[in-house]
């Protein structure tokens, strides 16, 4: 592990058991969300997660942060194996990361005032000896996340969107965790206020050197907000490498060929491009050899027969039989 690194993950791999509802007679599937995906995110950095629906973002943000137990492999923290904590470790692990979810909308309490939801997790560590320290802190982390002292003792359903987003970082905020997953914080939310939202939560890196591992299907987004990118397709990694290396250069044709999906606003930029073929494989049947072959305009014989490792050369890691250069 790297002196930077604050998080690493090691040959993770995730599965799930899949069975029909009300068919006894049928064995469960085995579906690997997560297929042997390592990768290291340094302090004060973030660490983008990109890739089209389904393809295991979000269960890796759940095994790095120990909400979910990996099938196999390791999650270190701060040079900590979180599957080698006991409860109590766990817990006291729990201050150093956090989470902010998707959905403002479903992830706060509707029977808790803002001023509450913040203080939760104060009065559940015992941070404070007393409920009015806790609750002093709280006003002070909502108002450094936008949400005037004036709004905190309103319900979640009293707010907006926005607003709301605001109280799940400052929830995430109150333990004063060193590294937190935003899974797609800016999805739900409109565009007018997406921007409002990204700029708090680079100003909150920069004020308390956090690192963020930063989930999304919008490359605008993690252009602006990210400085290393991991694309992944269906549980693998395709590439990672520095934001601008990756947006400049790509050197995995799935890279490429989501690049060039993002609409451009100048007709002139226009082109013939090469297209994703097909419909995306089905999850508890991958295809055999590199996964991405039945999609890749690409591909050549061997692509089908053998999976290609992921190499590294310097900070550059791609897993594809004919890179580009």
């Amino acid at each position: 592990m790297s002196n930077l690194a604050f998080v690493k993950a090691d040959s993770l791999v995730k599965e799930f058991s899949i069975k029909p509802e009300g068919i006894s007679f049928m064995r469960a599937a085995s579906v690997q969300a997560v297929s042997g995906v390592s990768f290291e995110i340094n302090r004060g950095e973030t660490f983008a997660l990109v890739g089209e629906s389904g393809c295991g973002k979000s269960t890796i943000g759940r095994l790095s942060i120990g909400l979910l137990k990996p099938t196999s492999g390791s999650v270190y923290i701060d040079g900590i194996e979180l599957g080698s904590l006991s409860g109590s470790d766990m817990k006291r692990m729990r201050s150093k990361m956090q989470i902010i979810f998707q959905d403002p909308y479903s992830s706060l309490n509707p029977r808790m005032r803002a001023l509450e939801i913040v203080a939760e997790p104060l009065l559940a560590h015992k941070v404070y000896s007393s409920r009015a320290q806790a609750m002093q802190e709280s006003m002070h982390l909502l108002e450094m996340c936008g949400i005037s002292s004036s709004l905190a003792s309103r319900y979640a359903h009293q707010f907006s969107g926005g607003q709301r987003q605001r109280i799940g970082i400052a929830r995430a905020l109150a333990l004063r965790p060193q590294y937190i997953v935003c899974d797609e914080p800016v999805s739900a939310l409109d565009v007018s206020i997406q921007s409002q939202i990204i700029n708090l939560l680079v100003e909150l890196q920069e004020m308390l050197q956090l690192s963020y591992m930063f989930i999304s299907h919008d490359l605008s987004v993690v252009r602006y907000i990210s400085d290393r990118v991991c694309v992944m397709f269906l549980g693998k990694v395709c590439e990672i490498g520095n934001t601008n290396e990756i947006f400049g250069s790509p050197r995995h044709p799935y890279t490429k060929l989501l690049l060039e999906a993002v609409p451009k606003a100048d007709p002139t930029q226009r082109k013939d491009k090469d297209v994703l073929l097909g419909d995306m494989p089905s999850p508890i049947n991958p295809p055999s050899g590199c996964r991405f072959h039945t999609r890749c305009p690409y591909k050549k014989g061997i692509c089908s027969e053998l999976e290609p490792a992921l190499e590294i050369k310097g900070d550059r890691s791609v897993a594809c039989h004919f890179p580009f250069s």
